[in-house]
């Protein structure tokens, strides 16, 4: 068929739109598949890295069916990538809490030596540690953090031979060896010197109290008690600090637990086999070691271990850095 000029003029119109419909589709076509390719991409990523993270949701599922109500979400949002709102950054306990000293009412205090004490009857004092929770007595000025393991939940003798010498006793020898083989993490547990000075009746000030506790000292344990003046130094009555073995006042978040201290008492032919404990809601006191108490297992963590996460609280305790 032979064309005209009109007519091979409108051909060539017609090719050259049919032309750039088929362009167009191309491109539109090869966008999709762009897209495509890139939304399988992303996807396989999300995939991969949700299977790296199986572990560790295994374990946050165990945790939360066993109902606990302090599953650390740590590793598993670490693996995930995605950063808890909880997280702080990681740093040194004592770092951490120096800012948060008062002056008046529940909280943390700064002694004459640097050290920090919890005091009052609520304070934000909870830490994770071996997979449960404590409470921290105190910071030293190095750095080191005293904690105590309230819920250990054993009424046990201080010396089942009536010794009142903490160092060959029973209760030394079940902390060190039955107890400390429960721990985790026990790298983190720093060897300090115990102030395990025997008690005396003519102390009456906290002053006078912490100087008999520091008149021996034990270093060969990683374990041991509280010492009788963590229970006065926590309480915010100042008549409990003025006479410490009598004083009736002295309330404060430890005065709920009670239980044997590290110190035992004098010398004496009639007090040779006691030791001091404090009695619940009430007041240092003394009794036969031979007898039962609570018992609330006492440790250091070293100056060094950091905090990654938590505030301090039951329900959001701090978390140490793994």
């Amino acid at each position: 068929m032979k064309l005209n000029n009109k007519g091979f003029a409108f051909s060539t119109m017609l090719y050259g739109a049919l032309s750039l419909i088929i362009v167009v589709l191309l491109l539109v076509f090869n966008l999709l598949k762009n897209n495509t390719d890139e939304t399988y991409y992303y996807s396989s990523i999300i995939e991969e890295n949700l299977n790296k993270c199986v572990e560790e949701e295994i374990a946050l599922e165990n945790c939360y069916s066993s109902g606990s109500a302090n599953c650390d979400t740590t590793s598993y949002y670490a693996c995930l990538g995605i950063k808890n709102d909880s997280v702080v950054e990681s740093v040194r306990v004592i770092d951490l809490l120096k800012d948060k000293v008062v002056s008046s009412g529940n909280g943390l205090y700064e002694d004459s030596d640097g050290n920090l004490i919890f005091r009052g009857t609520t304070v934000n004092n909870y830490i994770q540690y071996s997979g449960d929770v404590w409470r921290i007595v105190e910071i030293e000025v190095n750095g080191s953090v005293k904690i105590a393991y309230t819920k250990y939940g054993k009424s046990l003798k201080w010396d089942v031979d009536d010794s009142s010498e903490w160092k060959v006793s029973s209760l030394n020898n079940e902390l060190n060896n039955t107890f400390y083989a429960t721990l985790q993490n026990n790298t983190l547990i720093e060897q300090k010197n115990w102030r395990i000075g025997r008690i005396y009746d003519e102390a009456s000030t906290l002053d006078e109290l912490i100087f008999q506790e520091s008149q021996v000292l034990y270093s060969n344990s990683l374990i041991g008690l509280l010492n009788a003046s963590d229970y006065v130094k926590a309480s915010l009555d100042a008549s409990c600090k003025n006479d410490v073995l009598n004083s009736t006042s002295c309330t404060s978040w430890l005065s709920s637990y009670g239980g044997w201290v590290i110190n035992a008492s004098s010398t004496s032919e009639e007090e040779s086999a006691k030791a001091y404990y404090f009695k619940i809601g009430d007041k240092l006191s003394k009794k036969n070691v031979s007898d039962n108490e609570n018992v609330i297992p006492v440790l250091y963590l070293k100056s060094t271990v950091r905090i990654v996460s938590g505030d301090g609280t039951l329900s959001n305790p701090y978390m140490l850095e793994r």
